[in-house]
């Protein structure tokens, strides 16, 4: 039951990132897939710090509010970076 609730879960959260703008699509994957630091995520698009980091607050925030994936997810139970870095793997 808990591994069918986290492909579940896994399969709904990369339907969602699929529906973000392309930049911020971007700054996910290079942020949770290629695990590079913001800073790194800045110099690779040309981008000061600070805008990598409220793009990934604004990526945050749009699958946060993702109807399809907060039903999934128990409230407050899981942060959502920490469901990003097990879809990665």
């Amino acid at each position: 039951m808990a591994g069918e609730r986290e492909e579940a879960v896994k399969a709904q959260l990369v339907q969602s990132i699929n529906t973000l703008p392309e930049r911020l699509r971007e700054i996910i994957y290079l942020r949770y897939y290629q695990d590079l630091s913001i800073g790194e995520i800045a110099e690779a698009l040309s981008l000061n710090y600070q805008s990598v980091a409220n793009s990934l607050q604004r990526a945050y925030r749009s699958l946060r509010e993702e109807k399809g994936l907060r039903m999934l997810l128990l409230a407050g139970s899981m942060l959502l970076p920490f469901i990003l870095l097990l879809v990665a793997n």
